[in-house]
């Protein structure tokens, strides 16, 4: 069984792109109508991918933003300001929990 939800749509994909080939196969007189099909559902799969890699960069760019304000907030001697660190890295840790489950 698959797990996320990329995996799912991409397998739906895939039965459905075999579908396709099956019902071109059969009733080869749609000409390149079912290969057009086709091809827009692979270029939905390879969009689905690029956007899993850009999310998964999104999510690298927050970690490493919170690990920076982390060492700020160890050199900060005003404790009003710490405070502020600290509160925006609670705030920022839970926007990247809910990224990472979005994307699963």
């Amino acid at each position: 069984m698959h797990s996320t939800a990329k995996e799912h749509i991409l397998l739906v994909l895939q039965r459905i792109k075999q579908a396709l080939w099956k019902m071109d196969k059969e009733y080869g007189l749609a000409g390149n109508h079912f290969k057009s099909m086709r091809h827009e559902l692979n270029t939905i799969a390879t969009n689905m991918n690029t956007l899993s890699i850009f999310c998964m960069m999104n999510i690298e760019s927050l970690e490493k933003l919170i690990d920076i304000i982390k060492n700020h907030v160890n050199n900060e001697e005003d404790p009003v300001i710490k405070a502020d660190l600290n509160k925006l890295i609670d705030n920022l840790e839970k926007e990247l929990v809910k990224k990472v489950k979005e994307l699963n």
